[in-house]
């Protein structure tokens, strides 16, 4: 028979994980002004630096997540610098077609380095705390209030509507570009 309390919180925590990264893509999105599809699979590749740092050098996992998240600022900022800011006057086509071929790149560098194969944190594995007939672990708890805290903290602040605003939408269609030939 089928636990429904369990069934609806793993279901809240497996949202809280996808909204973490949908207001990331989402404030990309507003400020940039095209879809950056490699923002999922640098996501990814953060897991995997927070498992480096976990199980590789052994710091206790709440801990391996500041390294990993410091690494994935300058790994955003080094593609922005070094492929995206490129790419800033030139539509919306070009710059979410850079992306995906980004994203493919990463997908396929993380496959061949770390291969198809399940990894585990190093995390010790508790019970968890029953709630309503349905279990929750100390890390479920943190993703639900680090998702929360992501949405309000990307509704809230007026800075953030200001950076929206600030940059204008380019026309669409784009201008043709002419080629003189003669």
């Amino acid at each position: 028979m089928m636990n429904v309390p369990e069934v609806a919180l793993s279901s809240l925590i497996s949202a809280a994980e996808l909204g973490i990264i949908a207001v990331g893509l989402t404030m990309t999105f507003s400020i940039l002004r095209f879809a950056n599809f490699s923002h999922a699979p640098m996501a990814v590749v953060g897991a995997y630096m927070a498992y480096i740092f976990n199980v590789n050098l052994g710091l206790p996992l709440l801990v391996a997540f500041v390294p990993a998240t410091v690494v994935m600022g300058l790994f955003g900022v080094a593609t922005e610098l070094g492929i995206f800011r490129f790419l800033r006057n030139t539509g919306d086509l070009t710059p979410m077609i850079a992306s995906l071929g980004l994203a493919l790149a990463i997908q396929y560098s993380v496959q061949s380095i770390w291969g198809p194969q399940f990894l585990r944190f190093n995390y010790p594995l508790e019970p968890g705390i029953l709630v309503f007939g349905a279990h929750i672990t100390v890390p479920e708890i943190g993703i639900i209030i680090m998702a929360a805290a992501a949405l309000i903290g990307f509704i809230s602040p007026p800075w953030v509507r200001r950076c929206a605003r600030q940059r204008p939408t380019p026309a669409w269609p784009p201008p043709r570009a002419s080629i003189p030939t003669a």
